[in-house]
């Protein structure tokens, strides 16, 4: 069911704003939402938590103790890799629709997508904190600092901002200049990251 509307909602000329549109296009019934997810909000907010999981998943497999720039690299790359293939965009879409017809919702779409992402990147900066690979500082606010130009990078209606071409080498290009930008910011007297 999930991967029915995300696929609708990944298509090229896809330009849904509302989470009806979205099912009807699918083809998932009201019924068996109601049925799994309680209602289109929960629906939505599954649907966030569930992509912020699949970003942040090369965390957990990154050891803390290889070079902490190859693993935020990877984490960057995979990032942007899924902002530009997944159902990014069409949820966020439907999430700022959404929002303003249920204030509430924009609070618990951030909590579930974006600041879920957040957590997981904290989560990995304190592990590469008490590993020695990263000097002090508060990695939830570290953490908020890399992915605040990551996720930046592509405006969720339109693509990527402009003048950024949207191919690999380009994402890839971003990624190493802001991990750069990065580990500068946070290691001017020792080289850790």
């Amino acid at each position: 069911m999930v991967a029915r509307l995300a696929a609708a909602l990944r298509e090229p000329d896809a330009r849904i704003t509302n989470i009806e549109s979205a099912i009807a296009k699918s083809g998932v019934s009201l019924r068996d939402i109601s049925l799994h997810f309680g209602g289109t909000r929960e629906l939505i907010l599954a649907m966030a938590s569930e992509l912020a999981d699949r970003m942040a998943a090369p965390l957990a497999a990154l050891s803390v103790t290889a070079d902490l720039r190859a693993r935020l690299l990877e984490f960057g790359e995979h990032v942007l890799e899924l902002c530009a293939t997944s159902h990014w965009r069409g949820l966020y879409r439907i999430g700022v629709t959404e929002s303003i017809r249920k204030t509430e919702l924009a609070r618990e779409l951030h909590e579930a997508g974006p600041g879920k992402l957040v957590q997981h990147l904290a989560a990995f900066l304190r592990m590469a904190q008490e590993g020695g690979a990263l000097g002090a500082g508060d990695p939830l606010l570290l953490a908020g600092h890399f992915l605040s130009p990551l996720i930046a990078a592509h405006d969720p209606v339109d693509g990527l901002m402009p003048g950024s071409p949207p191919g690999a080498v380009a994402r890839g290009t971003y990624v190493r200049n802001l991990v750069d930008l990065f580990c500068h910011g946070i290691n001017r007297t020792r080289q850790l990251c």
